[in-house]
């Protein structure tokens, strides 16, 4: 498998010390290891919404820490003590570009020439409509774009009751954000972008896409360049699967 150039969008996890706004930046551990970050403790606040506001706070998944705290509600109480996942190991794959590990909603960009990574939470596809693995490249950096659902997604919105517009032109109430970055793959029918629905970040509820934090995809998008690339596999490295568990739209 090629990777000399490749801007390397794998899902996997990563968490470490320097907190700015939304993202993450972890200094990188010398060759030969993964490991980055500590765990850190929150007591839960009286304004503290739900577990997807916490992981906003942190900038990690509301899943990664129900999985941590084995008896923690979706909604815990005022008081509690939990502890947020931030100790992680990077993915097993060259340390460039974009790797995005499925199985823990985490993209991690290793900005060129620094020595950090940068690690974000995502949302991603949902049973049967699964972000496929994939080994690809940024082929379109779209500014504030519009929403073209397809038939599959119109009808499925149907039946529910909610019948969407052929375009949704971009805007607050666009699914996609202001920042979209088109994938090479396939017809280029997969983004990585940023939603109207923050709460949906760190779940697989997408038709395939990946979806950010509004200013996590702002920090991406001005970060890479068209023509970037990302793999993915069934093992470790790029957009893939992911079976380790360490610690469109």
């Amino acid at each position: 498998m090629k990777r000399a150039s490749l801007l390397t969008l794998t899902l996997i996890g990563a968490f470490s010390a320097i907190q700015a706004a939304w993202a993450v930046d972890y200094p990188l551990p010398p060759t030969g290891s993964r490991l980055v970050g500590q765990n850190q403790t929150y007591t839960v606040q009286e304004g503290d919404k739900n577990l997807q506001a916490i992981a906003r706070r942190f900038d990690t998944a509301a899943m990664l820490i129900l999985e941590a705290n084995n008896t923690i509600a979706p909604v815990p109480k005022p008081g509690t003590t939990i502890t947020i996942p931030s100790q992680l190991l990077l993915p097993d794959a060259p340390r460039q570009g974009i790797i995005v590990n499925l199985a823990e909603l985490r993209l991690y960009y290793y900005p060129p020439g620094e020595n950090i990574v940068q690690v974000y939470p995502i949302g991603i596809g949902l049973q049967g409509l699964e972000t496929p693995v994939m080994e690809t490249r940024v082929g379109q950096k779209i500014p504030n774009p519009t929403w073209t659902p397809t038939a599959g997604i119109r009808q499925r919105s149907l039946e529910r009751g909610i019948k969407l517009p052929p375009v949704v032109p971009a805007g607050p109430n666009n699914p996609l954000g202001r920042y979209a970055l088109r994938l090479a793959h396939g017809n280029g029918e997969y983004l990585i972008h940023g939603t109207s629905a923050p709460d949906s970040v760190g779940l697989r509820v997408s038709s395939g896409c990946i979806r950010m934090n509004a200013p996590d995809i702002k920090a991406l998008f001005s970060s890479v360049a068209d023509g970037n690339a990302g793999e993915s596999d069934q093992r470790t490295g790029e957009i893939f699967r992911g079976t380790e568990r360490d610690a469109l739209c």
